[in-house]
């Protein structure tokens, strides 16, 4: 139709010199399906005027970290473009802000999360954009760090390397074991915007263990909680 459109690999879609489109004003992958679905039955260009003949790119990626783009014809989606037009929304989306890490067994008067030793703790992630609202699809990491005793100006005892191992069991998969302080579990929240994890420190005698979680792609929202797992 004698029309240019933005037509860009991943990497000339996120560069902010190259697209017209910034990053909090591309539609996401659940934004371009919703706008497949108001044309059915392979109306979309004759409707809309938009070119199909190529995908349309998502700004989030898939599960596995891939790029995602959409036909918009028939709302089939792919993670192998190499090049797709960019759309772009009118009004700019709320963007991530903020991440907490919260607990069903948070103490207040230790500021701790806390249980028994040999019973499971259940921790939360839970992410949320500019507007209060809980994003899906945002990876996370989360770190474990040195343990210490649970009370100020005790001494830490015990076969520590030993006896510090933390065990974290996700909602489906496999457990992990964090045997030492840096080492890390990586995530993404689910359709609610939130991830839940059960810990386990059965062979502590009563350490304190701090647990950090930072977003993949927003290195400034991150937050601490410390795990104590109790002795008689």
């Amino acid at each position: 139709n004698n029309e240019d459109w933005p037509y860009f690999t991943p990497t000339q879609k996120s560069d902010a010199s190259v697209s017209p489109c910034e990053v909090a004003r591309q539609p996401l992958f659940n934004d371009l399906s919703s706008l497949s679905a108001r044309y059915p039955n392979n109306t979309f260009v004759t409707e809309t005027g938009w070119p199909a003949y190529y995908t349309w790119w998502a700004e989030d990626k898939s599960a596995d970290g891939k790029d995602q783009s959409v036909d918009l014809r028939n709302g089939t989606l792919y993670t192998g473009s190499t090049k797709s037009f960019q759309p772009c929304l009118a009004n700019a989306r709320s963007t991530v802000s903020s991440v907490t890490l919260t607990s069903t067994a948070f103490d207040a008067a230790t500021q701790a999360a806390k249980v028994k030793k040999g019973e499971a703790m259940s921790v939360t992630v839970t992410v949320k954009d500019s507007a209060g609202n809980t994003v899906p699809n945002v990876e996370f990491t989360l770190k474990r760090g040195e343990a210490s005793p649970r009370n100020a100006g005790a001494t830490l005892y015990g076969n520590v390397v030993a006896m510090d191992d933390l065990v974290v069991q996700p909602l489906s998969g496999s457990a992990v074991t964090l045997s030492e302080s840096g080492n890390t579990i990586s995530g993404m929240t689910g359709a609610d915007g939130t991830a839940s994890f059960t810990l386990r420190q059965d062979n502590t005698p009563g350490y304190k263990t701090p647990l950090t979680v930072t977003l993949a792609n927003y290195a400034s929202a991150t937050d601490t909680l410390d795990a104590i797992f109790t002795v008689p």
